[in-house]
């Protein structure tokens, strides 16, 4: 697993089982990938291919209580790839939000508020 510098996190992760669109410049068209939990602050996505660290990219994601839809930069901040037997969790990548506006950031809370945090994986 590639595991970059530890920093705190600020907001409580929250399960989420729905696709994100991501848009990066590599690639030739948005790419769907589900996400496995969502916080105010980023999401981590399920992918045996995840891009590099400090890639940046568009996230688009809609949030089912406020049937709205959120777009914001992201940066990946965490890359995870299980290579051995031993090694836990789902291949992807945390995706740290860049420029979410502080009322997407309510309205993500809020949805999330009564949502339990992900299933511990292992």
């Amino acid at each position: 697993m590639i595991h970059p510098i530890r920093r705190d996190r600020y907001e409580v992760r929250k399960s989420f089982g729905r696709d994100v669109e991501l848009v990066w410049t590599e690639w030739d068209e948005p790419i769907d990938l589900p996400a496995r939990d969502l916080s105010p602050g980023g999401v981590f996505v399920h992918t045996g291919l995840p891009l590099p660290l400090g890639a940046e990219l568009v996230v688009s994601l809609t949030i089912p209580l406020f049937a709205k839809e959120i777009s914001v930069f992201g940066q990946v901040v965490r890359v995870c790839l299980p290579r051995r037997r031993q090694d836990f969790g789902p291949a992807g990548m945390g995706i740290r939000f860049l420029d979410i506006a502080p009322l997407e950031r309510l309205i993500v809370r809020d949805a999330l508020r009564g949502v339990p945090p992900p299933l511990p994986l292992g």
